[in-house]
């Protein structure tokens, strides 16, 4: 709705209605942090079911904005934009140590969307580990099959990221279609919908 103020790696849901006398096919999901000069895109090709959750991502800006383009089979289009400017803070939860008062950054077990998506190339998958552990991040077909580990080993608390070219484990390039990346740290998991085009 505009006027609000998030902080980094907050998960909020954007939210729509959109209808026609056709229907609407797929929806793409933008945001700005120079109130609507440029847009970089948050999901493609999303089904339209007027809810997506986002990941707030590590930019701060008082000018942000969120746009969604609707896309109907014709592929005939129409958006819409928040309605007024949001905040993001590039903050990081903070807390105290009871004896030295000493602050430390707050971490979040997180996977990022992937950027850019739909991709063609390498796409990037970013992701946070709030305590120690091994990473497992795959990326499986619709039906379930593993395509591809992209991590299995141990990581101590903080932000990383891998690339993905779009290959299998046995170096074939799979076919354009939707992947999902999955993440399992410890008792943590996620998963992301990555759409792949060749």
């Amino acid at each position: 709705d505009g006027g609000e103020v998030f902080n980094v790696d907050d998960l909020i849901d954007i939210e729509w209605i959109a209808t026609d006398n056709i229907g609407v096919d797929s929806v793409n999901i933008y945001y700005s942090v120079n109130g609507g000069d440029d847009y970089s895109l948050i999901a493609g090709s999303e089904p339209n079911d007027s809810s997506y959750t986002w990941t707030v991502p590590s930019t701060a800006s008082d000018s942000c904005l969120v746009k969604i383009v609707a896309y109907d089979p014709s592929l005939l289009t129409d958006e819409d934009e928040s309605d007024s400017l949001f905040t993001i803070q590039n903050l990081t939860g903070i807390e105290e140590e009871e004896e030295g008062k000493n602050k430390i950054p707050s971490l979040v077990n997180s996977l990022q969307q992937n950027y850019p998506n739909p991709f063609n190339g390498t796409t990037t998958i970013s992701y946070s580990v709030a305590e120690s552990g091994v990473v497992a991040l795959r990326i499986f077909d619709t039906a379930g099959r593993l395509v591809r580990v992209l991590e299995n080993r141990g990581r101590t608390p903080g932000s990383y990221s891998v690339l993905w070219n779009g290959k299998d484990d046995l170096g074939h390039a799979v076919n354009s279609g939707v992947y999902f990346c999955r993440i399992k740290i410890n008792k943590f998991s996620q998963s992301r919908k990555i759409i792949y085009l060749r």
